[in-house]
């Protein structure tokens, strides 16, 4: 009844978005100051060869945003346009 789930360890964080979030859960207490092990990574997308030649647009996020390209990218990549969607076709 008075249980509350956490997390007693997260491996890594991704900051970009995600700082305001982490520094509500530090100011409540329900979080430790992460600190670094040394590690150094980056986040990017890979786009195979064939895919960039068939629309080079896909290779800058400007190719990935807006209304115009839901549907573009719906049918490249065979994925639904919307989280409704998605829930409903993807994570049943």
């Amino acid at each position: 009844d008075g249980y509350k789930s956490c997390a007693h360890i997260i491996v890594e964080i991704w900051l970009d978005g995600r700082v305001d979030a982490m520094n509500e859960l530090l100011k409540e207490g329900a979080m430790e100051e992460p600190v670094g092990l040394g590690a150094l990574g980056r986040q990017d997308w890979f786009v195979p060869k064939f895919t960039a030649e068939h629309d080079p647009s896909l290779l800058s996020y400007i190719g990935l945003a807006g209304e115009v390209n839901r549907r573009k990218l719906a049918e490249t990549f065979l994925r639904p346009t919307t989280w409704k969607q998605y829930c409903d076709e993807v994570s049943r």
